[in-house]
Formats: C-alpha cells, structure tokens, sequence
C-alpha cells in the first residue's frame, strides 16, 4: 500500500510529465498491438484481456478526491479502463410508483453535464488516467438518447406525421387542411415541417380493404416485435412471411395517387380542381417523436438527435466531444481513447430530411406515391405496399448506419480514438445490426444477471452473440460487452452469483468485460454509498471489494484466452436483408444439434467479405464456415443470389430453400426474371424431398436434409462431444472454440449447478492435452486420454458451474490409449483427502470490525454464520469477518496423502491463510482446496476470511 502523501507526490510528479505530451494528433486511430506469451499472460493477464467499468458519474455529484479515489482503486483491483457515464440518478417504477426496495435514493446534485467545471473534472479524470495507465472512453451523452439542451425540432428524432380528409371530386377544392395531430411542441409551439399533399382516388371497395398483417411494425411507428413461441426472442421472421390467402383489393392504385403540393399554400389551404370521383386528402409532414435524453444529470436534458441524420451527429459530437478534445490539447492527455453511445432507446422513428433523396437513390423510384402506404392505406395491393415498406425499413436502417454509427465512427478516428457503441439495439430497433456493428472498433453488446424480477428469460438478457457475430465477420479481436446489468435488489450480488451468466457469455463469444456497473461515489456520501438504480454494484464500497480482484483475475484470464486466434465455427447463418434484422441469443439450431458452433452472416459480409476455396466459405481475416445457410424465406436480394452463385461455383456449400422473387419493390419488375434464372441453375431439381441436392460447379446446393447431416456428409464431426453427466438436457455443458496458427483453446463450462463427471471429446487429433484453470491460473497437462480418428477423448470433472480451459498447442507424444468411459470412477480420482471433521469442530476465535458496533473479538463455541447469533451488533454485522483456529496435524495425516479443506455453505467469499500463508480466495463452489503444502507437523494455525453483502445490515 502507498499512503496518501506518497501517493499524492507520485501523482504530481506524473501529471508534471503528462504534461509534457505532444497534443493529440488528429489521425487515424491505430488499435493497441502487442507481443503474446500464453503461459506468462495467461497467468498475468495483459490490460488488453482485464476489465472495463462503466463509471457512472451521477447527477454531477463529481470530487477530485473521489476521481482520486475510483482511478487508484481501479488500477489496485486490476481494471484497465473506464467508460465515463454521466447520468441522472433514477429509480425503477412499478405501476407509476417508485418501488423503493428495489431502488436508491436520489443523488444530491453536483456540477451540470458540460459546464465548465464538469470539463474541467472530465480533463482531471484524464490526467489521472494517463498517470495510470487507464483507458477512458466517454459516453457523448448525459443518460442515454444522443442529444441534450443543444437540440433544436429539426435535428431531433423524427417520425412521419399526416392529416386526413375526404372530398369529392368534379368541383374546386377549397379547404383548410387540418395539421396532423400529436406533433411535437418546442418551445410553446408545434413542430411540422411539410413533406408533400397527395390526392387518392379511393377504389369502390377502398372501405372494406383489410389493412397489412402487422402494420405498425412495417411502417415502423412501432417497434413491439412479437416474442417466437419457442422462446429465442423477438420473431423478427413476422415481418417477411409470406401474407395471408384472401387479402384483396386496394384504397386507390398507384396511377390514381396525384401529387397536389403545388396547390397547397404556406398556410395549408388547398385550391385544387378535382377531377371527378371520391378523394382522400393526406397532408403529409415530420415532426419530432418526443423522445428526449434519458435519465439526464441536471441541465442536460433534451431532445434525442435523429440517429439518421449525419448534420445531428455532427451537432451532438459538437456540442459534447468537441470542447473535450479542445481541453485534453492544453494538457497532452492521452487517455481517452473511445467514443462510447448507449443502447438504442429511441423507440420507433421512421423518417429525416433526408429520406425522399436517400430513398429514391436506393430504390430507383419516388417515395411520394407510396407515402399513403405509411399511412395505413393499400396502395395497388397489398403485395406491393408490403413490399415498398420492405424497401422503406431499409432506407431506414441504412440512414441509421451512414449517418450515425459510420459518422461517429469517421469522427472518432479523425481525433486519434476509437468507437464501441451498443449499436445493435441490443432492444428492437429499425436497424441492421450487424452492419452497425461491423463499423465499430469494438463490437459490443450487454448482458443481464439472472433474476427473479426483471428479464427473467434468458432470451431478454443476454444479447452477445450478435456482438460476437460482428467481431467474427467483420474481423475484430474483441467483443466486449456491458453486465452483469439488473434492476435490483441492491448489493445482494457475489461473484459466485455472476459465475453462470458469465461463464454463458464467455460461451457466446464476450472476450472484454465490461462491469455494470462502477458509481462515482465520494467519501462524504458515506456507505454503502451512492449507486445507480441498475447493475450489479462494483465498487471500493461493496464489501467484497478487496477479495473482488480474485473474480476479476478469472474472467481476465478468460478474455485473454478468448481472444487468441480466430473463433471456430462451422455454420455461417444467413438473416437475410430485412429491417428491423437482430441476432437471438445463441442457441442449438434443430437443424443442427449440439457440438456445432455457429455466426450470423448479412447481407454485407456475403456480398463483400465472403469468396470459397477449397470446399469452404473464407473471409478476408482468416474466418472460415463450411456451410452457408439461407433463411427459409421465399425472397432474396439479387445481388445476393449472385454473388451465392459464384460461391457455389468456387466450392461453396448452401443451404436453403429455392428463392422465387426479390425482396421489396424495388427492380422486382426486371429482377423476378433474374431471379428464376439463377435459382434454376443452382437448385436444379431439388424438391426437398426426393431430390435433396444439386452439384453446380465445385460446390452444391442442398435443401431437404438436415444441416448436421450435411456437415457430417463432408466429414466435418462435432467440434465439441459430451457423455456423462447427471440429468442432461440440450447445453447442460456449453463451450467455445478459438485456434491459432494450428494451436487450439476450447473453454468448457458446466451449466448445472452439481459435480459432473464427463469423458469429452473435442476435434483435434494427436496433440497432447492440457487443461488450464483461470481461477489460479495453474497448467497441468492431461494424463489420461486417447486419439482416435482426427478426434481427441479425455475424462473431465467440472465443478457445480464449473469451467476450464482445455488447450492442445503440442504433438502427442505416443499417447496412452486408455478405455474411457464416463463410469469408470476410476478415471476421476479424488485430489485429496478431506480434513477431519473433529479437527475443525470446537472453540473458534472470530474478530470483526468495531466501525459497525460488533466486537472486536469473541469466541464461538462452535463454528457457525455471524447471522445467528444472538448478540444482535453480531448477527446484523456486514462486512469482513476473521476466524481463527489453532489445528493439530499428527504425521500420519501428511505423510503421502493430499488433505483438502471444504468449508461446506459460505456466504459470500472466504480468504484463507494457514500459518500466515495466503491459500487463496475461494468465492465459488465448492468452497474447498487444496492445502497439503502449507500444512506443518504439530500445531497449525488456520485462518478464514469470510464476506458477506450489505443486506443483512441494511
């Protein structure tokens, strides 16, 4: 430890050098590169591999001391860099209430988002980092929503807007048309800015057209995505499934749509000769949606920008980042290193000013006719509406990747930093996922712990697999991502909890953690301190703070494994090209089955990425899939059927159903015809039935058999088998595949919450095994296992929730052939021998800290939990807790035996020490080790640490 005054003087000595920087060059950011030693960064993680924090700044409630503070005591616990949040305290309501046992009080009040003084903590924050070592990055909000008080109406988000009225023709229209309803008022006034007045000459049968299947979420003024009924998530196939039988008719057709803007004044009154028939007058506009900055700190509250607009990007980096790097020059920091926006929380927007050129750009014809579409009404027929609201969510989702995330990310890397925003949703959005993701530096996603109160389906809280798919296809090292993130209760939360969702995540592909969350919380605010009404709360006030650097050591050593080489996966699943268009949470495909890893691939990667040789899909970076497979959809993209033509043709294998016509409306004219053509030629007389594949060129197509039996039809086994076990079911144990140059790193980790005894078999032939521990980081190669067939066997023993690291990086050298069976017990011995029972029973000595009025030293006859006992100073105690025992070890017990210590139920974690030697931090199952080596002959003294959480005081 360092006391204060030497570690003030170090600080200022390091400031004093900082200092003497050169100011930020405004190039290309260049991602941090550096030599690799597995065994020697596997057992030190690198900062590359440890975690980030979100830092909540709360309210403004900002101290120097208390940067101080959080920075240092970053930098002690092994976290390597720090997202600053400015935010609003919040707290979770229930039916418009505050439920205040699963909230926090309010944080005072502090300095305002952007002022002066807040920039001047900001570049603080910066110099200290810099001192340290720690990366920064910085959320370009206060809350979540881009935008603040800088916002103006024509910058905000934006949504389509009309009024309606119905007049016949054959006379001269002379009317006042009504403003649409619900626009957006600023500053006292309503918001409409004017697109175009259109005249539909209503059909006969324009009063009983039914409207589109799911309309809302077509036209997007709403993004209430149906949940699928086999609970993977959001059915994002409801939007392309073919419409019903029986859908008939139309509100007016294509050529008795008139634009009458011309005869429209500045005050909306229309002189229009009609011509004769029956009229509906739409007056077409935008407005704001209203949708502001959420959960703000005082004075940044506003309006959200409009995510597709590049002019509202500019405005918000402006108004937020510029003044930023401005202060930062004056000092040479140059610990900001990322640009950082939240999850997409913007609800349903669907239009900017720019939609009308970018739209006719993209699709080849106007938007005008179609814009009553939007409005509800069926334009030619409800195929063509259908398929012009296809085109229309993309234009959407492509102005939203251009002009937000490509800006942001142009932005950035002009000044020297990276990106790595929530830019997939991960909630539903009109967004192209994946293409957001791939403009990242670093894709990223989030993650919620499990819970009994809030997003208890896996479905809803675990959203990286999409961020893993980006990293993958799109070629980069990391996919981080924010969690374990809850809505209370608080403090109730140890690292053991986290271990199963974490070890999930691990499996779908997160290889940088990212904590939800870290609160800026200053000395004077006492403890537990103040807290942010979400997350699972990390910081120097949780009681376990100290013996947290154990859990962050693991899952540092985790990123670091899992981000060697290039993921192994099998399949490349195609999403096809439809907005909103989002990756579920992985899962086994019934098509597929487990031991097979997978990506989701779109239409981008296929069409600019993707080339095969050799029988296999590669991409530019070195990924490879030996199978394609297309959704089961009846419409494709088609320059996306061409460019699967040439795949197939160099070697490729696809999957899926024979395409019969384009997507959208646009080119499906002169596509459809393409279309057929192409398809003839790859699917052949496929039927799916009798017929299940056609050879074209060095590749084929199938359709009709399973994907498993495809892959095991080229000779490509499971990757990854399991036999054994106790009650299993699909993904009782989970894993992931990484190879490097030829090395390979299988991470495995046990589901259940019970023992598992397993033979596993893993697809690496005639390489030694090893198994490697990130708890201790600890190598021991594997004695016992046999090599068969291109595959390895070797017995497994996995700890309730337990996980391993399983690593072949040298040739087997004449390796034992053993008979491996999941019953022989004799292929899992037991480490060591237990510690009697009657050696821990008995007086024990147990000290607490006299802060919070317990004791500070008394005897429990036996050995029992603080919280019952009767001395209430004892049984409300939270905190740390030391017990000691003097234990008598005859020779006999150490003479070739191993002995290990099994401290049965803990809550929460134990230290253990025996004759003042540090055993080591056990905060999971089984709460055991281990403890041969530091054992002596005669009296021994042991020494037990425990920690428990803040609810059994609070």
């Amino acid at each position: 430890m360092i006391d204060m005054n030497s570690r003030v003087l170090v600080f200022i000595m390091a400031l004093f050098n900082a200092c003497q920087l050169t100011e930020r060059q405004a190039a290309e950011f260049v991602p941090f590169t550096r030599s690799v030693d597995w065994e020697k960064d596997f057992a030190n993680p690198p900062a590359d591999a440890r975690a980030r924090v979100f830092w909540w700044w709360l309210e403004g409630y900002i101290t120097r001391q208390g940067i101080m503070d959080d920075l240092h005591a970053m930098k002690e616990a092994g976290i390597a860099g720090a997202i600053v949040f400015d935010a609003g305290s919040s707290g979770y309501y229930t039916g418009g209430k505050p439920t205040y046992h699963n909230s926090v009080l309010p944080t005072q009040q502090g300095v305002g988002f952007m002022t002066p003084e807040w920039r001047d903590l900001f570049a603080f924050s910066c110099r200290v980092a810099d001192s340290l070592g720690i990366e920064l990055s910085l959320s370009i909000t206060s809350g979540w929503n881009d935008g603040g008080p800088w916002v103006t109406p024509e910058y905000a988000s934006q949504k389509l807007v009309w009024s309606e009225i119905t007049v016949a023709g054959g006379q001269v229209i002379d009317s006042l048309l009504p403003l649409p309803e619900k626009l957006l008022t600023f500053k006292g006034y309503p918001y409409f800015s004017p697109i175009a007045v259109l005249a539909l000459k209503l059909s006969p049968e324009a009063g009983t057209v039914e409207p589109l299947p799911w309309f809302d979420i077509k036209a997007v003024h709403s993004i209430a995505i149906p949940q699928t009924p086999t609970g993977l998530g959001y059915d994002w196939e409801a939007l392309v499934r073919p419409l019903p039988d029986g859908l008939t008719g139309c509100h007016a057709l294509e050529d008795d749509v008139t634009d009458i803007s011309e005869y429209v004044d500045g005050d909306g009154r229309l002189k229009w000769e009609a011509p004769p028939g029956r009229y509906a007058i739409l007056r077409f506009g935008h407005t704001g949606t209203g949708v502001s900055v959420s959960t703000h700190s005082p004075g940044a509250g506003g309006l959200a920008i409009d995510y597709m607009s590049a002019e509202a990007t500019n405005l918000q980096f402006e108004h937020v980042v510029a003044p930023i790097l401005q202060d930062l020059r004056k000092t040479g920091c140059q610990s900001l290193r990322y640009l950082h926006d939240d999850s997409w929380e913007l609800g349903a927007a669907n239009w900017t000013p720019s939609m009308e050129k970018t739209f006719a750009a993209a699709t080849g014809y106007d938007i005008r006719k179609y814009l009553p579409v939007i409005a509800g009404k069926i334009i030619e027929s409800h195929d063509v509406s259908d398929r012009f609201l296809y085109d229309f969510r993309r234009t959407i989702a492509d102005l939203v990747h251009q002009n937000h995330y490509r800006r942001l990310k142009e932005l950035a890397h002009r000044h020297g930093m990276g990106l790595h925003p929530e830019s997939g949703g991960p909630h539903p959005a009109p967004i192209d996922a994946l293409k957001n993701m791939g403009e990242n530096d670093i894709p990223m996603g989030e993650f919620w712990t499990i819970a009994n109160t809030h997003r208890v389906e896996p479905h809803r809280r675990l959203y990286v697999k999409q961020g893993a798919s980006a990293a993958h296809i799109y070629g980069k090292r990391f996919m981080q991502a924010e969690g374990p993130t809850s809505i209370g209760p608080h403090w109730e939360r140890d690292p053991w909890m986290l271990k199963p969702t974490m070890d999930r995540v691990f499996c779908e592909g997160m290889n940088r953690f990212v904590i939800h969350t870290f609160t800026h919380s200053p000395r004077e605010a006492g403890l537990p301190g103040n807290e942010y009404f979400a997350g699972t709360h990390f910081n120097p006030n949780v009681t376990w703070w100290k013996q947290g650097k154990a859990f962050l050591d693991w899952s540092a050593r985790n990123s670091f494994m899992l981000s060697q080489g290039l993921f192994v996966a099998d399949v490349a699943f195609y999403y096809g090209d439809n907005v909103p268009n989002q990756v579920p949470l992985k899962n086994i495909d019934p098509r597929l089955g487990e031991g097979y890893d997978y990506d989701v691939v779109n239409t981008d990667v296929i069409l600019n990425r993707m080339a095969a040789r050799n029988g296999k899909i590669y991409l530019p970076d070195g990924m490879s899939y030996h199978v394609l497979v297309l959704p089961d959809r009846k419409a494709i993209l088609p320059e996306t059927l061409e460019k699967i033509e040439r795949l197939v043709k160099e070697g490729g294998v696809v999957v899926g159903p024979k395409p019969e016509t384009g997507t959208g409306l646009k080119n499906i004219r002169t596509s459809g015809t393409k279309i057929a053509r192409i398809a003839g030629r790859l699917w052949g007389n496929i039927d799916g039935v009798d017929v299940t594949e056609n050879r074209y060129g060095k590749g084929k197509v199938v359709w009709g058999k399973e994907i498993r039996t495809v892959l095991q039809d080229k000779g490509v086994t499971p990757d990854f088998e399991y036999a054994g076990g106790r009650e299993q079911s699909a993904l009782s144990v989970d894993y992931i595949h990484r190879c490097d140059s030829g090395r390979h790193i299988y991470y495995v980790a046990n589901r259940k919450e019970q023992q598992e005894l397993l033979i596993c078999r893993f697809r690496v032939g005639d390489m030694q095994p090893e198994l490697w521990y990130p708890e201790t980081g600890k190598t021991v190669p594997v004695p016992v296992y046999s090599c068969e067939g291109g595959q390895t066997s070797l017995p497994l023993s996995l700890d309730p929730y337990g996980s391993v690291f399983v690593v072949f990086r040298s040739p087997a050298e004449n390796p034992p052939v053993a008979s491996l069976s999941p019953g022989d017990t004799t292929l899992f011995p037991d480490i060591a021998s237990t510690l009697e029972t009657h050696l821990i029973d008995g007086d024990w000595h147990v000290s607490f800290d006299t802060t919070w009025r317990a004791p500070a030293h008394t005897t429990f006859a036996q050995l029992i939990s603080w919280t019952e006992h009767p001395n209430p100073d004892i049984k409300y105690y939270s905190g740390t807790a030391v017990y000691r025992k003097t234990i008598d070890i005859a020779p006999a017990m150490i003479t070739n035996r191993r002995i290990r210590l099994d401290l049965g139920k803990v809550h929460n974690i134990a230290e253990v020490r025996i004759n003042g030697h540090p055993v080591g931090i056990w905060w999971k199952k089984p709460f055991a080790g281990d403890i041969t080596e530091w054992l002596q002959e005669g009296k021994n003294t042991l020494e037990v640490t425990i920690v428990n959480l803040w609810p059994n005081r609070l």
